[in-house]
């Protein structure tokens, strides 16, 4: 993650507001995470390469900003209000 990324972040927080940028950012984190054990396991990265990680926070800002309400609604109610 460079400095483009955290400039990228900042923009993005200001777009989807407070608790939807830290679900963006979740959502960012898992799916490169998963993207990046693909890429390994299938011998197409080495461990050591660098993956772009610009595409992962603008699907996380999408899904945050389309869904992230939704999200955090079933997140609360299933595990943490309702329990």
């Amino acid at each position: 993650m460079g400095m483009g990324d955290v400039k990228f972040v900042i923009l993005l927080g200001l777009i989807t507001g407070w608790p939807e940028s830290l679900l963006g950012l979740l959502i960012a984190f898992i799916s490169g995470a998963l993207v990046g054990v693909m890429l390994v396991f299938s011998r197409s990265k080495n461990i050591k390469e660098a993956i772009p990680f610009g595409p992962f926070l603008s699907l996380g800002a999408l899904v945050a900003l389309f869904w992230g309400e939704q999200i955090l609604d079933w997140y609360l109610h299933s595990f943490i209000i309702l329990g």
